[in-house]
């Protein structure tokens, strides 16, 4: 019995030690969310009269949207065409201005032309840009080589960010 009675209080002995040993402690952490925005400044080009199958750019109007990182990490700008709104008979956004009421959009963020033909689908125009950091989005217009009016075109470029 004596035997007995020790064992269990070994046993006691050893789960408070155990117990005792047990030690916690938090970890503090932080987080911010990311934010993927960006404005744009100058969002209204004028190209003016411009004859059929000739080009026109945003250096030639001195019109050239800057676009901002206002996010608060890097980001790349993404840029997309669209085919022409008003009235009359819509132009068709081209890679080329050969088939009558097609047009050509390009792109270029280092100032200088022939750029990038703008597509219906986001092309990334340039990337890595820094919080707070801008980048000129220059853009040209190339108009058909025939139409069938003359009536005022609107044309709409979309610039999206996301992140780098």
């Amino acid at each position: 019995m004596k035997q007995f009675s020790l064992t269990i209080c070994v046993l006691l002995l050893v789960g408070m030690l155990v117990t005792v040993s047990v030690y916690s402690t938090d970890i503090d952490a932080t987080v911010t969310p990311q934010n993927i925005s960006l404005s744009v400044l100058d969002t209204s080009i004028a190209y003016g009269s411009v004859a059929l199958g000739a080009q026109k750019s945003t250096l030639d109007t001195g019109d050239n949207p800057d676009v901002v990182n206002t996010g608060n990490v890097a980001e790349n700008f993404l840029v997309k065409g669209w085919d022409t709104t008003g009235t009359g008979q819509l132009w068709i956004l081209d890679s080329s201005t050969s088939t009558q009421d097609h047009y050509i959009n390009e792109w270029s963020v280092t100032g200088a032309f022939p750029g990038t033909a703008l597509t219906v689908s986001n092309v990334t125009a340039t990337s890595g840009v820094p919080v707070n950091s801008t980048s000129t989005l220059d853009l040209r217009i190339g108009t058909p080589g025939s139409s069938t009016d003359y009536n005022l075109k609107n044309i709409k470029v979309t610039v999206t960010a996301e992140a780098n």
